[in-house]
């Protein structure tokens, strides 16, 4: 499948790979979401929560696409390259994809 492909698999909510990836890995697109309880979120610095509570803002997530690691359950932000924008190896994951058995 091409990029163009698998573009649409995220958007509806599918996680997807390169078949050149580590098995580990995957990617999909985080779910927007608008959050307003600043003080629950673990993944904003103290001094950066106390900025924006005082300013009284919200963070809303939007169009960010993440890559996983099953192997150190990590999740960063993807940027696609030229490679990944040229591809034809993209591939759709499905739930009973299991990174284990393809190592």
């Amino acid at each position: 499948m091409t990029f163009s492909d698998i573009l649409t698999y995220l958007h509806s909510g599918h996680a997807v790979r390169r078949a050149e990836y580590d098995p580990a890995l995957i990617i999909f697109e985080q779910v927007p979401a608008k959050i307003t309880n600043i003080e629950k979120l673990q993944s904003v610095p103290s001094n950066v929560t106390t900025l924006l509570i005082k300013q009284k803002v919200s963070i809303n997530y939007c169009n960010q696409f993440i890559l996983y690691d099953f192997l150190t359950e990590t999740a960063t932000y993807c940027v696609f390259d030229g490679d990944d924008l040229n591809a034809t190896d993209w591939e759709v994951v499905d739930e009973n994809y299991d990174p284990h058995e393809c190592m």
